[in-house]
């Protein structure tokens, strides 16, 4: 992340595989999913306001979400029809690592290229509905490896290479190497497998790049040229905002 929290870096991004999705990032054809960059609000029932959420849901189903309190969701929607349904697994992100909370269902219809709507529930109880508008910015445009090699730094320096190939370290001390993968190039979001070592803890994880050129570009970055980096496993989340 940058140097403050989840929410500096972006306000969200919807489309992560975690333990739930696997660490297939790769396009598929006979994968239907409401693929999208959304924004709307998550409304637990009884309440009378709800939570303001934005994310991405990648072609192959890949979903990432962050609410105003810094919660990451990580998971898969898929699709029959105009009906979608899908798991997730949520995070406490409150700086560039965060452990998980608790895991959920979303359930819904979608209005292709229009939004989102329908009802979700968690194993701790929780349960309402939900609204999301489809962004056509945030999702519109094209992918590409060598769009987004060469160095990166702000919380920590990494490197990309026009094949993919990460590595870097973060402030604090932990390493990284992995991949970038192109999902599908029409669109903005790219997959990644991110291994993380701490001291002694290795986890490997999977989950969403997106890039954003510019500050008119919709959430995820409030200025400048920047990549977010989103990846989980079962227990923990990372989340990275970083600027050439």
């Amino acid at each position: 992340m940058l140097e403050r929290s989840a929410r500096y870096l972006f306000s969200l991004c919807l489309g992560a595989g975690l333990v739930a999705c696997g660490g297939d990032d790769t396009y598929s054809s006979d994968v239907t999913a409401p693929g999208g960059y959304y924004e709307g609000r998550l409304t637990p029932d009884g309440s009378e306001t709800g939570v303001p959420v934005e994310g991405i849901v990648a072609e192959n189903g890949q979903m990432l979400l962050l609410d105003d309190s810094e919660r990451l969701y990580l998971g898969r929607l898929q699709a029959r029809g105009a009906a979608f349904s899908g798991d997730y697994r949520t995070f406490n992100m409150l700086g560039q690592r965060g452990p998980a909370i608790t895991t959920g269902q979303f359930s819904g219809t979608a209005e292709e290229r229009i939004g989102l709507e329908g009802r979700f529930t968690e194993a701790g109880g929780s349960r309402g509905s939900f609204s999301f508008d489809y962004l056509a910015a945030g999702y519109e445009t094209p992918s590409s490896l060598a769009l987004v090699s060469g160095s990166w730094s702000q919380g920590g320096v990494f490197t990309i290479s026009e094949t993919g190939v990460l590595s870097g370290t973060n402030d604090y001390g932990c390493s990284y190497t992995g991949r970038l993968s192109i999902i599908n190039a029409a669109y903005s979001p790219y997959g990644l497998q991110l291994t993380e070592t701490c001291g002694t803890t290795v986890r490997s994880m999977s989950g969403l790049a997106l890039y954003r050129r510019d500050s008119l570009s919709p959430g995820l970055l409030e200025f400048g040229e920047g990549l977010v980096l989103a990846a989980a496993d079962a227990e923990e989340a990372v989340l990275m905002g970083l600027r050439r």
